[in-house]
This record gives structure tokens, sequence and C-alpha cells, in this order.
């Protein structure tokens, strides 16, 4: 689960890059990139909330246990702070995440 998340980061960065976006890829829309992915597996609202759960448990240890995420705020990217998009209690909640440029996905 955490190498497509980390692979799907990489790529999403790749194509703001190419399109001279400075944005990123916030904890949110991962979320509803993966339970869409796995949306064939789900066949209860029970399991998509406990589907969640879990995402919601990797994606907090890949950023403040493994490092493997890191997690910006809005005062770090400047295109949300220029929009005025979010305050800083929904920034918290919802932040911009990238991957960690020293992380190598392990074979």
């Amino acid at each position: 689960m955490s190498d497509l998340i980390v692979m799907h980061l990489r790529n999403e960065e790749a194509k703001i890059v190419d399109e001279d976006d400075s944005g990123g890829v916030r904890r949110s829309e991962v979320v509803a990139w993966y339970l869409d992915l796995i949306q064939g597996d789900i066949e209860t609202e029970e399991e998509l909330v406990q589907k969640k759960l879990i995402l919601d448990k990797v994606l907090s240890r890949l950023i403040h246990h493994d490092h493997v995420l890191i997690a910006l705020s809005s005062s770090i990217c400047d295109t949300s702070a220029k929009k005025g998009e979010k305050s800083a209690d929904e920034e918290e909640e919802d932040p911009y995440l990238v991957v960690h440029p020293n992380y190598v996905i392990e074979d």
C-alpha cells in the first residue's frame, strides 16, 4: 500500500512540474484516489470506513514515523497561501503531501 501511494505521489509531482503548476497533492486527494482505486473490493459502507481508517493510519505512519512523506502547510506552499483557500486548522488536517527526495522504493 505504501509503495503504491509513493508511486502515485511521484507521478502527480512529475505532472505538476511538467505543467508549471506550483501546487501539490493534498492528503484528501490521496485518500479519494486510493479509495477509488480499491472500490471494487469494497462491498459495504462499514468496509469503506475500515479501509479509510487503515489508510489514514498508513499515511500518518509514512509522515511521522517513517519520514517517507513530507506534509507541507500553506505557509510553505505559496500557491494556497496567496489564494487563502483554507484556514490554519483545515490546513493541518489536509496538508500537501510530497515524497521525501531521498526515498527510494525497494524492489
